[in-house]
């Protein structure tokens, strides 16, 4: 299975994607006409309804899907994330190459939404779950980049997948707990993780013996200052009935 991660950085800041794209031209000016005045990382949101749309109609071939939007010290930034997983890269290019991406990136071209090209981002899924039924609304969004020392990230990824096995029994909100190969470089890992709130994250997860122990294993197996955490605010949440 295939996920893929689309940044955009909306104009005047920068927007970065993790999967998702826009622009194409037969069907911007309605895209236009119902975003019109909008503010730009807004503006973006509303356009993807379409795609949303689309991965509806798709649930066998994209079992899940996330559009979110970038927090930073509490305040909404300027990205869009979408994280989308497919089950192979046929149904990934498939995708890529529909009408309706086609379209999104249309409007994004010519309503100048962009600051800089949206980028995607594949990543292999190692170890953990990426939805568990829940009636939050608003979950706690957290990705995290990890980087490993040379030849150090599949000691490391074993280790994930005892602590994913761990959440998932004990962690009843804990919601999507996820932990990826980076496609591109051999030393990074991604993580995707969803909360009841910011507290249980503190207070439940992070405080486990389990995440306790797994910092102490892998403090030799990381570069320094190689862990970075980003925050989102979930906006769309699809996945399939089955």
């Amino acid at each position: 299975m295939y996920i893929a991660q689309r940044k955009l950085r909306s104009a005047g800041r920068e927007y970065r994607l993790k999967i998702e794209e826009v622009n194409n031209r037969n069907t911007s000016s309605q895209l236009g006409r119902s975003v019109f005045g909008m503010p730009p990382v807004p503006r973006l949101a509303k356009a993807f309804d379409p795609v949303l749309d689309y991965v509806r109609s798709s649930e066998d071939e994209i079992p899940c899907f996330y559009l979110l939007s970038d927090v930073r010290d509490g305040v909404d930034g300027d990205e869009l994330l979408v994280v989308a997983w497919f089950r192979n890269n046929l149904t990934y290019k498939r995708y890529c190459d529909s009408p309706v991406m086609g379209n999104l990136r249309a409007f994004c071209q010519e309503m100048d939404l962009l600051q800089v090209p949206q980028r995607d981002h594949l990543v292999y899924p190692d170890s953990g779950f990426a939805h568990r039924k829940t009636f939050c609304s608003d979950p706690y969004v957290v990705s995290a980049s990890i980087l490993y020392k040379p030849g150090s990230r599949a000691a490391g990824l074993a280790l994930w997948s005892n602590i994913t096995a761990s959440v998932e029994q004990a962690e009843e909100h804990t919601y999507t707990y996820l932990f990826l190969a980076d496609a591109e470089d051999e030393n990074v890992v991604w993580s995707f993780e969803r909360y009841e709130n910011q507290k249980y994250l503190r207070d439940i997860h992070i405080a486990s013996d389990a995440i306790q122990q797994n910092i102490e294993h892998q403090k030799d197996m990381r570069v320094p200052g190689g862990l970075h955490h980003h925050y989102w605010q979930q906006l769309a949440e699809l996945h399939s009935s089955g």
